[in-house]
């Protein structure tokens, strides 16, 4: 397998970010008359794709992180830190709900099951929060 080249990185990273051969083609410094063709080209050599591939897999990394730090944090603004006023605390508890409905919305109905009692749990305690302390 040949290596893969500086011109073909910067192409994986840019399609990265429009998920548009023929624009990541044209970013990268390929010509505009031969982009689409090279795009294309570029998207079937395995080592490009490897490379793409590492890349979405560290960012899916990433995102999950963020994720997790975000929920973790509404949850103690919303539940356990006492020094925001009631208010800020609601609209943490409001947020992080819609979050948890937004995702057991767009589940499949293969994931575990546990996780989704948790959700549901969670998703109840704060709903009953929210309605005995007001919005």
């Amino acid at each position: 397998m040949s290596k893969i080249t500086n011109k073909q990185k910067k192409f994986a990273e840019l399609y990265l970010i429009s998920l548009n051969a023929t624009q990541a083609a044209i970013a990268a410094g390929y010509s505009s008359k031969t982009a689409y063709s090279i795009g294309h080209e570029n998207l079937r050599k395995p080592e490009v794709m490897k490379y793409i591939n590492q890349k979405m897999e560290v960012e899916k990394i990433e995102l999950n992180v963020l994720r997790h730090r975000t929920l973790g944090e509404l949850i103690e603004l919303g539940i356990t830190d006492q020094k925001y006023p009631l208010n800020i605390k609601l609209k943490a508890l409001e947020l992080l709900l819609k979050i948890l409905s937004i995702s057991t919305n767009s589940q499949n109905m293969n994931s575990n099951k546990r996780s989704n009692e948790a959700k549901s749990i969670m998703s109840r305690r704060i709903s009953e929060y929210i309605a005995r302390y007001g919005s």
